[in-house]
C-alpha cells in the first residue's frame, strides 16, 4: 500500500520499469536510456482524475476505485445490474459479472466529465491476496473524446515485502521530458 512498481517486457528483455509512490511518478525507459519523474499530479492529468495511490491499485487490480462510501444497487438505464458509489466529485459505477466479481468499472469525474472506462478480464486467485485479472483494458476520455487507451496483461503479480524499492535511475540515463 505505500507504493506500485510494475515491469514491462517485451521480446524477452524489460523494456520499461516503473515506480508510483503516494507522491511521485518514476518511469525508466530501458530502450531510450531516459528516465522521467514526475509529481503524482502529472499521473492524475493522464487518468482525467484525481486518485490516491490505493485507488490506483484498487484500480489496476479490479477492486472498487471508491472504498469508503457504501456501493448501492441502482438500474441506470444503459448498465443494468450495477452497483454505484458517490464520493464527492467521483462516481463509481461497477459492472459484476457471474462470479460477482467487477467486470467492469467506470470512474467519472462529475465537474469535469473525465471518465475512466476499464475492463477486467479473466480473473485468477492469487494465494493470500484473492482473485486478480489477468488482463485489463483502461479507457480515459474527457468530454466524450478518447485521450489514452492501455491494455495490460498481468504475468505476474508479487504482494511480497520489498527491503528496499526495486527501482534506481543508472548515472548513465537522461532526464527525459
Amino acid at each position: 500500500d505505500s507504493f506500485i512498481w510494475a515491469s514491462i517486457s517485451g521480446f524477452g528483455f524489460e523494456a520499461v520499469r516503473a515506480l508510483i509512490t503516494p507522491d511521485s511518478v518514476i518511469v525508466l525507459d530501458r530502450i531510450e536510456r531516459k528516465y522521467y519523474q514526475e509529481s503524482i499530479t502529472y499521473l492524475n492529468s493522464l487518468l482525467g482524475l484525481e486518485v490516491s495511490l490505493s485507488q490506483l491499485q484498487n484500480i489496476l487490480i479490479g477492486m472498487p476505485p471508491i472504498m469508503d462510501v457504501p456501493y448501492r444497487n441502482n438500474n441506470h438505464t444503459e448498465y443494468h445490474g450495477h452497483l454505484k458509489a458517490v464520493d464527492g466529485y467521483l462516481q463509481s459505477i461497477l459492472l459484476i459479472n457471474s462470479q460477482f466479481l467487477i467486470s467492469r468499472s467506470l470512474t467519472e469525474h462529475l465537474a469535469t466529465n473525465d471518465v475512466l472506462d476499464m475492463h477486467y478480464m479473466n480473473y485468477n486467485r492469487i494465494k493470500g491476496f484473492g482473485n486478480i485479472p489477468d488482463d485489463v483494458q483502461a479507457k480515459v476520455s474527457s468530454e466524450g473524446n478518447e485521450i489514452v487507451e492501455i491494455n495490460l496483461h498481468y504475468t505476474s503479480v508479487n504482494t511480497d515485502k520489498f527491503d528496499k524499492l526495486p527501482i534506481s535511475i543508472p548515472k548513465n540515463y537522461e532526464k527525459g521530458s
